[in-house]
């Protein structure tokens, strides 16, 4: 009886466990960041946001003033938002109805509902986190899900990495799939995927499958950007180690912002500036003429006074 168990019912018991252990892992009920989606969409206007702080730091500056950018983590969400209105004008509107209001997106399909909640990001410390919700409703079950994608930024004067720390469906974490996947997609379809990326990128950057990692080098984009003015491109990079040699750029997140600030204070010369004695400054004309009279009369002294030993005696102008 315990032979037939372990050949027949354990088997079975084994391949119904499977998806139900699938479903156990990949549900995850997430709600939409109501405070960052509050608030009218804007779009990122770096121009503007640039020429303003240089308009505020020349009207007003000290060695202590910077020049900073921010996105905030709620700029990035409200532009999201934007995005979704555009997909569907009623959404998040509390006077619709619930499919409309709750979802970017949603359809049934031979009975099956799905619905995208849609998508919203976080900045913490140096991390990017981009979170889906995904809702599938058959009957009266609902199965809810998340995918969650994290990100680590590192930015410098010099480089610019983006790095895949996760990849999670649910509380499933697939990150780790990642190089087995793309070996199995090498093997069926013959399509290098590190190549495919690197292709994609153009020469901009490279893409490393083993780190998950995305390399940006900033000398190397300059000088491809500015290929037709190598003098340019040389003097931006050299402007480039200025900074970073004398640390005056500071990248990073804080408070939920991605903030880039430049000490351009630091460059300032707050040595007061040197004044001429009033005794020894040229008021008028009569000075200016007396001056040259002492110096011509010096000059002469001078080629009198002058002796085989030294013949070229010094001469205070």
């Amino acid at each position: 009886m315990k032979f037939l168990f372990k050949l027949i019912v354990l088997p079975i018991l084994t391949i119904l466990a499977i998806p139900l252990i699938f479903l156990a892992l990949t549900y995850k009920s997430v709600t939409i960041p109501a405070d960052d989606f509050d608030g009218t969409a804007t779009s990122f206007d770096l121009t503007a946001m640039i020429s303003e702080e240089m308009d505020a730091f020349l009207a007003e500056n000290d060695s202590t003033s910077t020049l900073g950018l921010a996105f905030s983590q709620k700029d990035a969400n409200l532009m999201l938002k934007g995005t979704f209105l555009e997909l569907n004008p009623l959404f998040l509107d509390e006077t619709a109805d619930a499919l409309d209001k709750d979802y970017v997106i949603s359809d049934t399909v031979m009975g099956l509902t799905y619905g995208y909640q849609g998508s919203w990001v976080r900045f913490i410390d140096d991390v990017v986190e981009i979170e889906s919700g995904l809702h599938l409703k058959y009957s009266s079950f609902t199965f809810k899900t998340r995918i969650l994608i994290t990100f680590r930024l590192e930015a410098t004067t010099e480089a610019v990495s983006l790095k895949l720390e996760k990849l999670t469906i649910g509380n499933l974490p697939l990150a780790w799939l990642f190089g087995t996947v793309s070996w199995a997609a090498e093997q069926i379809t013959g399509n290098d995927i590190e190549a495919i990326i690197n292709d994609q990128l153009n020469g901009l950057a490279t893409f490393d499958p083993v780190e998950r990692e995305i390399l940006l080098d900033i000398p190397t984009l300059v000088e491809t950007q500015m290929a037709d003015d190598p003098q340019s491109a040389a003097l931006v990079n050299s402007l480039l180690a200025f900074i970073s040699e004398n640390e005056l750029l500071a990248i990073g997140f804080e408070d939920e912002e991605f903030a880039a600030s430049l000490a351009l204070g630091k460059t300032k010369d707050a040595t007061a500036p040197f004044t001429l004695p009033l005794v020894d400054q040229i008021v008028d004309e009569a000075d200016m003429q007396s001056i040259l009279a002492s110096k011509a009369n010096a000059i002469i002294l001078s080629t009198l006074t002058a002796t085989p030993e030294n013949p070229y005696p010094f001469i205070e102008l």
